[in-house]
């Protein structure tokens, strides 16, 4: 799973990012060759070979000055991101020493040094210089904030240093350390929002075919959920609810919805809740502990959107499928700022829901 999500994180990130090099004479066909190769390998099994080929026509447009950017040899995002990604040392599982020569000296640099940095070789710089100044080295995907915010407060081609810098720090973290702050911001043309590019993620990473019906079928709902929505013990304008009650949004006077499952496309259009108060949450719900990459950033983010919602004055439906453990979960995470004791939450949760709550996100909600 973690695997698959940095996937979708890289494809997410990554999407407005758009390297085009020209380069002439045999190095301009050896580029071209190369990027063509890259740009046809296998999305999951040739990450390695991707690498190699990507960070040879960039190296290639380092040894001539004369090459400039065009529209004479593409190379795509997905080659971008994954390739420099795998080439370079900071991330798992890298040989060492790989074509470190690529980013010469800017490990750690100031990113506002390689101004300008509209052109390829210095925006990979900036990027670069973005994510490794701000590794703390603990792993954390608060990381990915701060290399995104390093590469745009670098100035001048902001867009440009910032998509390579978020493919790679997408790749690295995957889609769920991007924050729901920042999820509920994006949107673009035409009418396209933060759950259309994981979508598009979903797809480019699994090849263009659906995993099992998600995300392209109308709805995810089975018919078997049944109706909930009791107020949080603590906020009586959370509702802890399922499935169900997403599609009672007006009968139940919401105006915001954290949803902590997967979603269809009609699933998403929620009556009566504009779009941008709407936030869908990266959480899944299974007892291998591998399959949610930052479990405690997630809970901790997902409540956050909560708070966040009711600040605003907004009556907010959590919800997931069953409300069995991700939507107790986050309402426990959710209490502790109110000043609860986390274990008084934890049992007035369980009797406000009429059941006990075990399994591995409750746990980490109410231990980690």
């Amino acid at each position: 799973m973690p695997g698959f999500e940095a996937a979708v994180g890289l494809s997410v990130l990554s999407s407005s990012l758009n390297v085009l090099i020209s380069i002439p004479s045999s190095r301009a066909r050896t580029a071209s060759s190369l990027a063509k190769v890259s740009s046809g390998l296998s999305a999951h099994e040739s990450w390695v070979v991707r690498a190699v080929l990507v960070i040879r026509v960039v190296a290639l447009r380092t040894l001539d000055p004369t090459i400039s950017a065009s529209a004479g040899c593409r190379v795509s995002p997905a080659s971008v991101g994954r390739g420099v990604a795998v080439a370079l040392s900071p991330f798992e599982g890298v040989p060492s020493g790989l074509c470190l020569d690529v980013v010469p000296g800017n490990a750690g640099a100031e990113p506002k040094l390689f101004n300008p940095n509209g052109y390829t070789v210095t925006a990979l710089q900036a990027a670069w210089a973005g994510i490794t100044s701000t590794d703390e080295g603990d792993g954390s995907p608060t990381h990915l904030q701060r290399g995104l915010q390093a590469a745009v407060k670098a100035g001048d081609d902001t867009d440009t240093v910032a998509a390579i810098a978020g493919a790679l720090l997408g790749a690295r973290y995957g889609a769920s350390a991007v924050p729901v702050r920042w999820r509920r911001q994006v949107h673009g043309w035409p009418g396209l929002r933060a759950r259309d590019l994981v979508s598009l993620g979903v797809l480019t990473s699994t090849g263009g075919h659906p995993s099992s019906r998600f995300p392209m079928a109308p709805t995810m709902a089975d018919g078997y959920e049944q109706e909930c929505a009791v107020p949080h013990p603590y906020d009586p304008d959370v509702l802890m609810g399922t499935f169900a009650d997403l599609f009672r949004t007006r009968e139940l006077g919401v105006d915001a919805v954290v949803s902590l499952c997967r979603l269809g496309v009609d699933d998403a259009k929620v009556d009566g809740v504009a779009p941008c108060d709407h936030v869908e949450v990266w959480l899944v719900d299974l007892e291998d502990p591998g399959a949610n990459q930052h479990l405690d950033f997630v809970l901790d983010d997902a409540a956050a959107a909560v708070a966040m919602f009711r600040s605003e004055g907004k009556r907010v439906l959590l919800h997931c499928v069953a409300a069995h453990h991700r939507t107790p979960s986050v309402a426990l995470r959710y209490a502790e700022p109110l000043g609860v004791d986390r274990q008084e939450a934890a049992s007035a949760i369980q009797s406000a829901l009429g059941s006990p709550i075990g399994g591995l996100l409750w746990k980490a909600a109410r231990h980690g």
